[in-house]
């Protein structure tokens, strides 16, 4: 289930990434992925949202798509395969594409506009998040390394939904989180459908060659 917290008051603290990470693994029920969301729209500060807004939630897989790039899918819930979303009930789904794998202890991923997906039902509202830069760390888990854990923060553009408007709004927003994963090659991708719906769909990466499909061409032959 999604726990949330809201923070009226920034707060500093000086911990090191690494620790969190650390914790993570060694907490008693400590969550898969522990985030905070802060607008970062300088124009105005809302008095209806909180300065911070923070989540736990429970979910939290990796694996390796067709591209051989490493993905990471957190949730409170696990969608039924072949789902959308519910509209009743709160949820918030997250998704991660970094790149290649970590080599030897971690490695840094540079985010871009496929590297986070997010869905968040709350208090009646829709939201979806893409991001567009940021940075993620990705590193095995000391305990176990088939566990990853990490960090990232990114800034993304959010919209809202609401039934007579649709989908509206480009708000700056920032999310910064603290994960740890364990493989599933099929609850991961399930909950990843679950942040690419509609117009979030990632899509092919640059670069990578277009998969080819249909029969195989035959030899021509030297008339």
């Amino acid at each position: 289930m999604m726990s949330r917290v809201c923070h009226k008051q920034a707060v500093v603290c000086s911990v090191p990434l690494g620790t969190w990470a650390t914790l993570l693994l060694t907490g008693c029920g400590a969550p898969a992925l522990r985030i905070h969301l802060v607008p970062a729209n300088y124009d105005r500060i809302s008095q209806s949202r909180p300065l911070v807004e923070s989540f736990d939630l429970n979910n939290g897989f990796w694996w390796l798509n067709e591209y051989k790039e490493l993905c990471f899918a957190f949730s409170d819930n696990i969608p039924p395969p072949g789902s959308e979303p519910k509209k009743t009930a709160p949820s918030f789904y997250l998704s991660l594409v970094t790149g290649e794998p970590p080599a030897g202890v971690g490695r840094n991923h540079e985010a871009d506009r496929r590297t986070l997906r997010a869905t968040i039902l709350k208090s009646g509202v829709s939201l979806r998040l893409a991001s567009y830069e940021g940075i993620v760390a990705v590193r095995l888990g000391e305990a176990d390394p088939s566990i990853l854990v990490g960090e990232f923060r990114v800034r993304c553009n959010e919209q809202d939904y609401t039934w007579w408007r649709g989908w509206t709004g480009n708000r700056s927003t920032i999310l910064a989180g603290t994960f740890r994963a364990t493989r599933n090659d099929e609850l991961g991708p399930r909950i990843n459908q679950s942040t690419e719906q509609g117009q979030m769909k990632r899509g092919m990466p640059i670069g990578k060659p277009i998969p080819i499909t249909g029969p195989p061409l035959k030899d021509a032959k030297d008339k």
